[in-house]
């Protein structure tokens, strides 16, 4: 049952008027009646004065989860609204304004299902830090203004009397806010674990037992914050387990733990029976410790997703890489060389035979001359395949060259650290946009990086430094990696941007080649001199103005 409701919710997000496949919209209509009636079955034991207004409000948040999944469902939250105002709650209140409270009500979630939506792009299904940020802008806002609205429709229908009007307002908008920012951040990571798949990880052995003491360590600290006078400043110190959980595991996790501590704290309220001021005041707290831990959990998971997608692209960069230097290599030697190689042995095998038979000695010189040719001709290609670069056009775009260093540089930083090289970025403050094909900046870029971080490295001393840095004058701009490694050996440095030239055992010799050549590609050019007392200073420089070759052969 809940996986077709997670289905059903996995691709649609729309809009007042879109359709909506018919089978779905009973269903999920259904779902949601359920959910909501079981809900207000248990927060109508806390009502204020004999009316609807609870400070715990769970089913407000699922109202709006189904609006933000479409407005259609507009008359299916109105509808369940009164059904259970009228057969639940067992309001005093006359039918009319129950009708018209539920009308304010059900505007105030599609309102804000609206602006969430439309406004601010929110998407229960990301766990993002921008998704939160819009969840805490409008949710406080939008439940003040919907409790203004409710509690004066009470009180101008004879519901809520005067005096008690500014504290419905001050109860309903605590219900509905702390309702929400628990809920649908809960919701979230409901589908995440039952969509997404991300629960493996979450629900490990181990795992599980620490989420299990942390909540069973929240519970007797909950209930002596409640139990014992002047002693509520005691729930403050679930910050710190909710801090620890968001920073360790992430959105997840926190947000089904911030659910977890909200049903702990409401039990315990519910058992122990305290004021309704002081259920308000705890619930206050928990709004803050919900905002406080979910806004770290999302950072923590953004920053988490963005990791492992700098760490895919540096293994796709580095295998399309991989693969276009051995798909040109083996072009260029089976298709070039192997011509003038059996045109040489041709040659070679005929003028054996000619001197062989001693018939003809002028054709054996011959022969061997054609074939002194040929082998000439095969050097001649083999020097060639140091021109190759990727081949295609150039794309030519504008690109920050400042934001491209600093991708780079987080792309290395790990391996960086791996090898106790410091690697550090240098760049000026304003952005530097320039036209070039930033994939083969970047790879070009990206090959002096790896290399001066594998100088360093291979000392072993866990001290090195790497540094890449950026400028600009008026006609150029430059992109530097300097390095306090070994330096450049003197029997290479004549001949280091060649092809095959290396010092590494298992290098090929052709990333300098390929940086080289992408930078002259762009009218540029890559130059390195010796830094004192040690290391290799690589800089590319690039024209700032001046139009880029925009087609080579590969």
């Amino acid at each position: 049952m809940v996986s077709q409701v997670l289905g059903s919710w996995r691709h649609r997000r729309q809009s007042l008027g879109a359709p909506y496949p018919r089978g779905a919209y009973l269903r999920l209509a259904t779902y949601y009646f359920l959910v909501y009636f079981l809900i207000n079955a248990v927060t109508t034991w806390h009502q204020f004065d004999h009316t609807t207004i609870t400070v715990w409000s769970p089913d407000n948040g699922v109202s709006v989860l189904l609006l933000l999944e479409s407005s259609l469902f507009t008359p299916v939250v109105l509808a369940t609204s009164m059904f259970v105002d009228l057969f639940v709650s067992r309001s005093p209140a006359d039918i009319f304004s129950i009708v018209m409270s539920d009308f304010i009500v059900t505007f105030g979630y599609l309102l804000i299902a609206i602006v969430l939506r439309d406004a601010f792009k929110f998407d229960f299904r990301k766990a993002t830090y921008a998704n939160m940020i819009a969840l805490l802008a409008v949710v406080p806002t939008s439940a003040a203004f919907t409790g203004a609205l409710y509690c004066g429709v009470l009180y101008v229908t004879g519901a809520l009397p005067r005096v008690d009007v500014l504290t419905g307002f001050k109860y309903f908008w605590i219900g509905d806010a702390v309702g929400m920012i628990v809920l649908i951040p809960a919701a979230t990571a409901i589908y995440d674990i039952g969509v997404n798949r991300k629960g493996r990880a979450l629900f490990k052995p181990a795992r599980l037992a620490l989420a299990c003491a942390v909540i069973v360590g929240m519970a007797p600290l909950i209930v002596v914050s409640i139990e014992i006078p002047n002693s509520r400043y005691l729930f403050s110190l679930l910050f710190l387990p909710t801090i620890w959980v968001g920073i360790a595991y992430g959105y997840d996790a926190v947000a089904l733990t911030l659910a977890a501590t909200q049903l702990l704290l409401v039990g315990a309220l519910l058992a122990l029976d305290p004021s309704l001021d002081s259920f308000a005041a705890f619930q206050t707290q928990m709004f803050i410790l919900a905002a406080t831990g979910q806004l770290l959990g999302a950072a923590v998971t953004e920053r988490e997703d963005a990791t492992r997608n700098l760490r895919r692209q540096q293994f796709d960069l580095a295998r399309v890489t991989a693969q276009a230097t051995t798909g040109a290599l083996a072009a260029a030697f089976a298709h070039e060389v192997s011509q003038p190689l059996s045109s040489l042995s041709g040659y070679v095998h005929a003028a054996r035979r000619l001197l062989t038979n001693q018939d003809d000695r002028e054709g054996a010189i011959a022969a061997l001359q054609k074939a002194e040719a040929e082998s000439r001709r095969a050097r001649d290609i083999v020097g060639r395949i140091r021109e190759f670069v990727a081949s295609g056009k150039l794309d030519v775009k504008d690109c920050d060259l400042c934001e491209m260093a600093a991708r780079i540089t987080s792309l290395n930083s790990e391996d960086a650290r791996t090898r106790g090289v410091e690697l550090r970025l240098e760049t000026p403050e304003a952005p530097l946009i320039v036209a070039v094909d930033k994939i083969a900046i970047e790879q070009a870029l990206n090959n002096l990086v790896v290399n001066a971080i594998e100088a360093v490295g291979a000392q072993g001393a866990g001290r090195g430094q790497v540094w890449v840095r950026v400028s600009a004058g008026a006609d150029h701009v430059w992109l530097g990696v300097d390095d306090d490694g070994p330096g450049i050996a003197e029997e290479i440095s004549d001949h280091l941007f060649e092809a095959f030239e290396t010092t590494k055992p298992t290098g090929m010799g052709l990333g300098l080649t390929l940086a080289s050549q992408v930078v002259t590609k762009h009218s540029g050019r890559l130059t390195v001199r010796a830094r004192a007392p040690r290391g290799a200073s690589f800089l590319i420089e690039l024209p700032r103005h001046a139009p880029c070759e925009t087609a080579v052969s590969a």
